[in-house]
């Protein structure tokens, strides 16, 4: 009966993250060529304009004049042939006397080669040679880091975990994640290393390709900046992704320098090993450096192509690359390393939700993450970072994080793209940005706390049975309702002839009519009736007048107070509350819309009234922490102020009331766990969070079925749709979960 799910924001191939070395450095090189103008379009970098990079090549060797060149080193690109690749690069290695390097089988057609400089530009000029680049020496870790305590556990949770769970400040001193935690994800770390016995990692990291010629394995790390970047990565305690498998593939030394050969070789061993869903990590710089005297140095206009031709490959074989935005306090699409149009570049932060100062800006960023005094995992134990490297490298985390669950199969990069800008970023809290530069910095919770409502919602009918109403994926709205009282089967779906709907609330009136609200995605709000009780019949819909203000709607709930006139609750997209009620019990008028007064920002309300009339409403606040408001006595517009009655991380709830009067609570956390509380005597909430039978859940509705026992209908992370209800009326059990047919937006 409903669409097949779309598939949303997923990995089926590779992810890919280019991070930043993570180290503190500060470099200033001469300026650049100012943004593209207009501004590209969200969630898409701007591209280097490179003009030597798009030009026909000219006959010589790019890059030879480089104060970064690598003396009898370079790199061939070819052009297409229909004879094999190794053929071709063996029998041209061999006329021009050079010594074979690696042939490039997943990246731009080419091969690696050490010949005399004679030699090459005699190869320079062959007919199937599109050009012949020098290789460049590039930095991973320019100076120093500064060490923290050495030590492993970290608690309260580190400063930038803590951020990326919830929307604003103030820091709730938890950090809150997908329960899968990357599970079944591989993350390849392109650096110096990995320490893998390091005691963070629990065996989860593993050695992978070399391509550094020292002797050195790729399971030790004399640097640490692979180590650094895998423990923000997928490290127990300091880590965004903590259960998913780390591959060490080595491309720079002990001095923490690699070359465009190395960087290449690196990203075409990835895409022919990686098991997939996987993210690369690798801490290119945006600039070269002097092989004589190690100092960074701009990089030769036409050396970049390769280097971004590469990153384009992964992003064309299904790998999303995430970049560093680099570290130079400069516009990032003027990065010498280039800025290729698919790479997802991240700036870096402050605690305090300001542009780190040496964190680069501009068009070319996508997004923003923690970066300045991060503690991460060493060789030697901790260490203190501030780079763009390790803002890139809690994208990566995040993305692991959803990248390898059900619901993400078979996305491709655009799809993991536009799943962190749409819905896991937190939009215009960074401050220090120049005015072209996109605003959004990271959010790992699940997408859409503000600006979508819920996709299901019970209401009970006056012949006993509850009601089922949810919105599908496609906007249509459906309802069904229970084959008899209490019973755990229903009916046939039935649909709504309207479409273009994203939340639903539902209650009955006073006289038994079910009213039933519908949210669009623009945030509007609209109403329809019932006919009669029990008919399934219902008036057309109307349009009701919003809040003052011009910001849309996001979710919506109702319930009726002791003179069975309804309350509607909403909260808009910036998390202010308003209601407003009937005029009288069944009426189509309504009051005006009163604005509820909270401190901070509501995301999901849930809206329940005690047996004495007064209506309780609950919320969830954006650091996960569960607030109530109550009515001071029944039917009237006087509330308490809100209180807080503590969570944990908390995404969505719902409330309904026992059959002794006191009130149930239901949650579901950052992780799609599902939790409850119960009230130990009518208005207290004095009690603790327990689990409820395990499921993994996107959103949750709840209410009291004729017997007294308590309902829950779930929607999970693929739109499947589930049930429980308690075990006896005002137990604290529930039975097992069992799905329904049918598809709701998750």
């Amino acid at each position: 009966m409903f669409t097949a799910p779309r598939r949303a924001s997923t990995v089926s191939g590779v992810v890919a993250v280019v991070a930043a070395v993570l180290v503190s450095s500060t470099v200033t090189l001469a300026a650049s060529a100012g943004p593209p103008d207009p501004l590209p379009a969200a969630g898409r970098s701007a591209v280097l304009p490179l003009a030597a990079t798009t030009a026909a090549p000219k006959p010589g060797i790019r890059g030879e004049r480089s104060s970064a060149a690598i003396a009898g080193s370079y790199l061939v690109k070819l052009k297409k042939s229909k004879e094999d690749l190794d053929s071709r690069a063996r029998r041209l290695s061999d006329t021009y006397h050079g010594a074979l390097g690696q042939v490039w089988k997943h990246t731009a057609p080419g091969f690696t080669i050490a010949l005399a400089r004679a030699d090459a530009v005699k190869l320079s000029v062959d007919a199937e040679v599109e050009y012949v680049q020098q290789d460049q020496r590039l930095a991973i870790s320019p100076m120093p880091a500064v060490e923290g305590p050495v030590g492993l556990t970290q608690t309260p949770a580190p400063w930038a975990l803590d951020r990326i769970d919830q929307h604003a400040l103030p820091l709730d001193n938890n950090y809150s994640f997908d329960d899968s935690a990357g599970q079944g994800v591989s993350a390849y770390i392109l650096a110096s290393g990995i320490a893998v016995s390091h005691p963070d990692f629990g065996g989860r990291a593993v050695g992978g390709g070399n391509f550094v010629n020292d002797g050195r394995p790729s399971t030790s790390d004399c640097h640490g900046s692979g180590t650094r970047l895998a423990g923000i990565v997928g490290g127990t305690q300091h880590g965004v992704a903590k259960k998913v498998g780390m591959v060490s593939v080595r491309i720079s030394d002990c001095s923490a320098l690699t070359s465009t050969t190395a960087v290449v070789n690196g990203i075409d061993w990835v895409i022919g090993n990686a098991v997939l869903p996987a993210v690369i990590v690798f801490p290119l710089l945006d600039y070269c450096v002097n092989p004589q005297n190690g100092q960074p140095v701009p990089c030769a206009p036409d050396v970049a192509e390769i280097i971004v031709n590469a990153q384009e490959s992964t992003f064309q074989a299904g790998i999303a690359v995430f970049g560093m935005a680099g570290d130079s306090g400069q516009d990032t699409c003027a990065n010498a390393t280039g800025a290729a149009p698919d790479t997802v570049y991240v700036g870096a932060t402050t605690s305090t939700d300001a542009r780190l100062g040496t964190s680069n800006f501009g068009p070319c960023v996508t997004m923003f993450a923690p970066g300045g005094g991060i503690t991460t995992d060493d060789p030697a134990g901790t260490i203190t970072v501030s780079t763009s490297g390790a803002s890139a490298a809690y994208v990566a985390g995040a993305a692991a994080l959803f990248a390898g669950k059900p619901e993400f199969e078979g996305a491709s990069p655009a799809d993991i793209r536009d799943e962190l800008v749409q819905n896991r970023s937190t939009p215009n809290v960074v401050t220090g940005l120049t005015a072209n530069t996109p605003n959004r910095l990271l959010f790992t919770g699940p997408p859409g706390f503000f600006t979508v409502g819920e996709s299901a919602s019970l209401a009970p009918r006056s012949d006993g049975r509850l009601e089922l109403f949810g919105v599908n994926r496609t906007g249509s709205m459906f309802h069904r309702e229970q084959a008899a009282p209490s019973s755990s089967t229903w009916s046939s779906w039935s649909q709504s002839v309207s479409k273009g709907w994203l939340s639903v609330g539902a209650e009955p009136n006073g006289d038994g009519r079910l009213a039933l609200l519908g949210v669009t995605p623009t945030g509007e709000l609209w109403l329809r009736e019932e006919m009669t009780a029990n008919s399934n019949t219902f008036s057309i819909w109307s349009k009701l007048s919003p809040p003052a203000g011009a910001v849309p709607l996001g979710r919506v709930v109702m319930a009726h107070n002791l003179s069975n006139r309804l309350q509607i609750f909403t909260t808009n997209q910036q998390g202010q509350v308003f209601q407003r009620a009937q005029l009288g019990p069944g009426s189509r008028l309504w009051s005006a819309w009163t604005p509820l007064t909270f401190a901070g920002k509501l995301r999901s309300i849930s809206a329940v009234n005690y047996a004495d009339g007064r209506i309780e409403l609950l919320g969830v606040d954006d650091a996960g922490q569960v607030w109530r408001a109550t009515q001071l006595t029944a039917n009237d517009n006087n509330w308490s102020s809100f209180t807080k009655i503590g969570g944990f991380g908390v995404a969505s709830i719902a409330a309904a009331r026992n059959a002794n009067g006191t009130l149930e609570l239901v949650a579901v956390d950052a992780g799609g766990s599902l939790w409850h509380r119960t009230q130990p005597s009518v208005g207290t909430w004095g009690s603790t969070w327990s689990t409820i039978v395990p499921k993994t859940l996107s959103r949750v509705t709840a209410e009291t079925n004729a017997n007294g026992r308590i309902g829950l209908v779930g929607v999970d992370n693929l739109g499947n749709i589930w049930q429980s209800t308690q075990t006896s009326a005002n137990a604290g059990t529930y039975t097992s979960w069992v799905q329904l047919d049918g598809q709701l937006r998750p």
